[in-house]
C-alpha cells in the first residue's frame, strides 16, 4: 500500500490517491493537501497574497534597487598601515612588529619582505612562522585587520590577541587563497575585540612550506563584512552574528535607508526583524533603529523603534503587527539614525563601527495547524554516532524513553542506512537529498559545492523560516557549505562538542524570541555530537546513571581485567580516555551511558519545542549520521569501513495524526529530504523561484503500509574520499575497496547469514559477487556528478579533527 508521492503538490504533478490502512489520517491529509495553489482554501494562483501561515522573506535594498553592500564596499578607512621593505640588511616599515620563529629576507618580487619558517619542532610548538605586534591598540577604533601576501598554497590564516579585559587569547580564523591575496579578519562584533588590545599575533599560513611574501598590513575601520554563504540574488551579506548566533544579514550604515515592497500584506501578518550592532558608531550617544511603512505614495507611519546606547552582544528582535493592512500594498523602510555627542562633528562618524545588521527580515503569518493553508513545522534531529541497536525502541540495552516515545507515536524504520560513514558527507546527503557522489562532499575536510541546492534553500523559498544548530566544527556554516538557505544558524557553542546541552541553551533562547514574534512555519535542524568518542557524558549524569543501574540490580562491568579484552588501540594511549581501561564491556557501558545522555538531551529538546511557540503539532524526523563499531571486525570505538554496525542507523518519523508502527523496508536517511519537502507542500503564489529540489529516493511515508513488493529496495553508501563504496539489497552485501593503485576490489557477504559482514564469500558465490559489484560500479559512474571541494582547515581545526579520531587524507572516518 502506498501513500501519495506528494502529500501536497502543484497541480502539474497530480496526486495518486490511496488510503491510510484505516489509521484515520483524513484530517491530516485535509490540512496538508489544502495548502496547494488552486485548492478551495487557497488564495489561488492569481493572488499575490500568500496563504495563511507562511513566511514572506524580505530583501531590503537601496531606493534605486541596488543591494546595500554595493554601496558599502568602498566605505573603508585605513587606521594604520605597515608596508615592510628592506633597506640594506634591515627591515623597515614594520614599527611595533617582530617575528616569531621566522626569518626575513628581501622578496623576489621587490614588494614587501619574504618570511621563512626558522625552525620546525612539534614538541616545542615551533610549527608556524608568525609575526606579533607589541603595543596598545584601541579596539573601539578598529573594525578589521587586513594583510596582503603572496602565499604558496591555499591555507588558513590565524589572528590572535590579548586584551586587558580578557585573560585568554582570542582567535579569528579566515580562509586565504593561493597566490597574491588580501585576507581580512573581521574584528568588530567579535566578543573579545574590546578595550585595549596589548598583543596581536598573525600566522599567515597554517601548513605547507611556511614561506610567504608580506606586502602590507592594515588596521581598517568601516567597510563591508561578509558572512558565510551570502546569496547575491537576495542582496544579503551572508550569515553574520555575535558569539556564533548567526542570522542571514542585510547591512546598512547610520542614515542609510533600505526599502522593501510588499505587494499584498498577508493575513495576520507580523513584521519581524532582528537588529545587531557590533559597536556604537564613533561619537554617537544613541542610535535609533526605526522601521516605517506607507501605502503607495502616502506618508510614512512608524511600525517599530528601538533606542540603543551601547553595542549589542546579542540580536535584538523588532516586530510590528500588520494585520490591519491585509491585502494592501505596503512599502517598508529600515534605517538607523545617530544622535551624536555634543561637539562631535558628523565627519568623525565615518570612523569605526558604522554598520547596522538587519537579521532575517520577514513577514510572519502564524496559523493554527488545523486552519486551511497552514504548513507543519518540520524538526530534523541528527544524533552523531548513534547505533541503531542501542536505542530502546529497537530492542537496545539502554533505556531511551524519549526516543522511544517518539517511535511509539510515529514510524520506526527498522532497516535504515546512512549514505556515508563520516559526519559531513552524511549530513550533506541528508540536507541535499543526494547521495555522496552526486554532491561531492566526500570527507570531513570538504565543503559543499556552490551549485548544490539544499533542503533549507527550497523550504525557505516555499515560505518557511529556516534555522539550524550544530555541535561540531566541521558542520559550521562557513566551513561545510551547509549554511545556505538558513535564516539563522547557531555555530558550535563553547563545550557543545562534549555536551550537547550547550547547543540546547542557544536553541532555548530562540524559542523565547519566537514567543514574541511567531515565525510562521519553521524548519529546524538540530545536530548533537553526543555520543561520539570519547564516551564521557557529564560527570553528574554519569554518577546518577551508575547509581540508577546499580539500584535496579545491574552489575556494572569492571574497568580493568586480568586478561584484557581490548587490544592496544589509540584510545588506550597515554592521556586518552580509555588509557586505564582494558575491558570491552566497560567501554560498551560508557557508550551506553553516552546514548542515555543523548536521550535526555533529546527529551529536553522535544519538551522545549512542544511547550514553546512551535507546539506539539510539529513533524519530527530523527536519525543518525552513522553508527559505531564497538570491536566488530576488529574496529574499536570508531566508524571506519562500510560495515553494518557503522551504517545501520535509527530513523524515526512522527507526523501529527500520521501513521504509526514499524516499517521493514530497507531505506536510506537520504530519503528524508523528499519526505519533508512533500509534507511542506509546494511554493505559494508570488513566492521565490527555485522551490524545487532534485533528490534520490522517494517519500518514506509511502512505505507506511508495508513494502510494495517486487524487487527488494537497495541502498548505496561510500567511505571517506571514496576509499570504498558499497551497496546492500535483500541478503546481498557488496563492499568494493580501493587498493594501492586506487582500483576497486570487491568483497561479497551473505547479509542474512552474516549480519555484521565478517566473512567474505566472494569465492563461493562469484556470480552474485560480480553482479553486485557491477551494479555498484554502474551506480558510482552514473552518480559521480558532484564537485569535490576541499575545505580550508586551520591548524586548530585540524587538531580538533585529530583529537576526535579523524586522521589525514587516507583516514577511515
Amino acid at each position: 500500500m502506498h501513500l501519495p508521492q506528494a502529500l501536497c503538490v502543484a497541480p502539474s504533478r497530480g496526486v495518486r490517491h490511496a488510503g491510510w490502512l484505516g489509521i484515520g489520517l483524513v484530517s491530516m491529509l485535509g490540512w496538508v493537501v489544502s495548502c496547494g495553489p488552486g485548492s478551495s482554501s487557497s488564495l489561488g494562483p492569481e493572488s499575490s497574497v500568500q496563504p495563511n501561515g507562511l513566511v514572506q522573506h524580505l530583501d531590503p535594498r537601496l531606493e534605486d534597487g541596488r543591494a546595500s553592500y554595493e554601496q558599502m564596499q568602498g566605505e573603508t578607512r585605513i587606521v594604520t598601515e605597515w608596508t615592510p621593505t628592506f633597506e640594506g640588511d634591515e627591515v623597515v616599515g614594520m614599527d611595533g612588529w617582530e617575528q616569531r620563529n621566522a626569518r626575513m629576507f628581501a622578496s623576489l618580487s621587490g614588494e614587501g619582505v619574504r618570511v621563512h619558517l626558522a625552525e620546525y619542532d612539534v614538541e616545542r610548538d615551533l610549527i608556524h612562522a608568525g609575526l606579533f605586534h607589541e603595543g596598545e591598540l584601541d579596539a573601539d577604533r578598529v573594525d578589521a585587520f587586513e594583510f596582503v601576501a603572496d602565499l604558496p598554497q591555499t591555507g588558513q590564516a590565524l589572528l590572535s590577541w590579548f586584551s586587558d579585559e580578557l585573560a585568554r587569547p582570542q582567535v579569528v580564523n579566515t580562509a586565504t587563497a593561493e597566490g597574491r591575496s588580501a585576507t581580512r579578519f573581521e574584528l568588530a562584533g567579535h566578543p573579545g575585540w574590546k578595550g585595549k588590545v596589548r598583543r596581536v599575533q598573525l600566522l599567515p599560513g597554517d601548513r605547507g612550506p611556511q614561506t610567504f611574501d608580506i606586502v602590507h598590513m592594515r588596521l581598517l575601520a568601516g567597510g563591508l563584512q561578509e558572512g558565510a554563504e551570502p546569496d547575491p540574488e537576495l542582496g544579503d551579506v551572508g550569515l553574520l552574528g555575535l558569539t556564533g548566533d548567526l542570522r542571514r544579514t542585510w547591512v546598512s550604515a547610520p542614515g542609510m535607508e533600505l526599502f522593501a515592497a510588499v505587494d499584498a500584506v498577508p493575513l495576520g501578518a507580523q513584521l519581524a526583524v532582528e537588529v545587531g550592532m557590533p559597536r556604537l558608531p564613533a561619537g554617537a550617544e544613541e542610535v535609533r533603529i526605526e522601521v516605517h511603512g506607507r501605502r503607495e505614495s502616502g506618508d510614512w507611519f512608524p511600525l517599530a523603534e528601538e533606542r540603543l546606547t551601547a553595542a549589542l552582544n546579542r540580536w535584538r528582535p523588532l516586530s510590528a503587527d500588520l494585520g490591519e493592512y491585509a491585502g494592501q500594498a505596503v512599502q517598508l523602510r529600515f534605517r538607523a539614525l545617530c544622535q551624536l555627542a555634543q561637539g562631535v562633528v558628523e565627519q568623525e562618524n565615518a570612523e569605526a563601527g558604522r554598520k547596522i545588521w538587519w537579521g532575517a527580515p520577514r513577514l510572519d503569518s502564524a496559523a493554527v495547524a488545523a486552519e486551511p493553508g497552514a504548513r507543519p513545522h518540520l524538526i530534523l534531529v541528527t544524533l552523531d554516532t548513534l547505533r541503531r541497536d542501542y536505542v530502546g525502541a529497537y530492542g537496545g540495552p539502554v533505556a531511551t524513553p524519549h526516543l522511544d516515545a517518539l517511535a511509539h507515536g510515529g514510524l520506526r524504520f527498522d532497516d535504515a542506512w546512512s549514505a556515508a560513514n563520516s559526519t559531513l558527507p552524511s549530513h550533506a546527503s541528508i540536507l541535499s537529498g543526494l547521495d555522496v557522489p552526486s554532491h561531492g562532499v566526500s570527507s570531513n575536510r570538504a565543503t559543499l559545492a556552490g551549485g548544490v541546492r539544499t533542503l533549507a534553500q527550497v523550504l525557505r523559498a516555499r515560505g518557511y523560516h529556516t534555522a539550524a544548530a550544530v555541535s561540531i566544527h566541521h558542520l559550521q556554516a562557513a566551513y561545510s557549505g551547509l549554511g545556505r538557505g538558513f535564516d539563522r544558524f547557531l555555530d558550535v557553542q563553547s563545550g557543545a562538542t562534549f555536551n550537547g546541552a550547550m547547543t540546547l541553551i542557544g536553541l532555548e533562547r530562540w524559542l523565547e524570541d519566537w514567543k514574541e514574534s511567531s515565525p510562521g512555519p519553521v524548519f529546524l535542524w538540530v545536530h548533537l555530537f553526543d555520543p561520539h568518542t570519547p564516551y564521557i557524558p557529564p560527570g553528574k549524569f554519569l554518577v546518577e546513571y551508575r547509581e540508577k543501574l546499580e539500584a535496579s540490580g545491574v552489575e556494572l562491568p569492571k574497568a580493568v581485567l586480568d586478561e584484557p579484552t581490548i587490544p592496544d588501540i589509540r584510545w588506550r594511549g597515554p592521556g586518552e580516555w580509555l588509557a586505564p581501561v582494558n575491558n570491552a564491556a566497560f567501554a560498551d557501558f560508557l557508550y551506553g551511558a553516552s546514548v542515555a545522555y543523548t536521550d535526555t538531551l533529546f527529551g529536553r529538546l522535544r519538551s522545549g519545542i512542544d511547550g514553546g511557540p512551535i507546539g506539539a503539532n510539529a513533524v519530527w524526523a530523527v536519525t543518525a549520521d552513522h553508527g559505531e563499531s564497538l570491536g566488530e571486525g576488529d574496529i574499536w570505538y570508531d566508524h571506519a569501513g562500510l560495515y553494518p554496525p557503522t551504517l545501520r542507523v535509527p530513523l524515526l518519523l512522527r507526523v501529527p495524526g500520521g501513521p504509526q508502527g514499524t516499517v521493514d523496508a530497507r531505506v536510506s536517511n537520504v530519503e528524508l529530504a523528499r519526505t519533508l519537502l512533500d509534507l511542506a507542500g509546494p511554493g505559494y503564489a508570488g513566492g521565490q523561484p527555485g522551490a524545487e529540489l532534485e533528490t534520490v529516493g522517494g517519500n518514506l511515508l509511502e512505505l507506511a503500509g508495508g513494502d510494495a513488493g517486487g524487487e527488494p529496495r537497495s541502498v548505496h553508501f561510500v567511505e571517506v574520499d571514496f576509499n570504498s563504496v558499497g551497496m546492500t539489497q535483500g541478503p546481498h552485501y557488496l563492499i568494493a575497496e580501493r587498493d594501492a593503485q586506487r582500483n576497486f576490489l570487491p568483497m561479497y557477504f551473505d547479509y542474512s547469514a552474516d549480519p555484521t559482514c565478517q566473512v567474505d564469500v566472494l569465492r563461493e558465490k562469484p556470480v552474485l559477487g560480480k553482479r553486485y559489484f557491477e551494479r555498484t560500479m554502474d551506480w558510482l559512474d552514473q552518480r559521480s556528478t558532484g564537485t569535490v571541494l576541499r575545505a580550508d582547515v586551520s591548524a586548530d581545526q585540524e587538531a580538533q579533527l585529530q583529537a576526535l579520531g579523524y586522521g589525514g587524507d587516507d583516514e577511515e572516518e
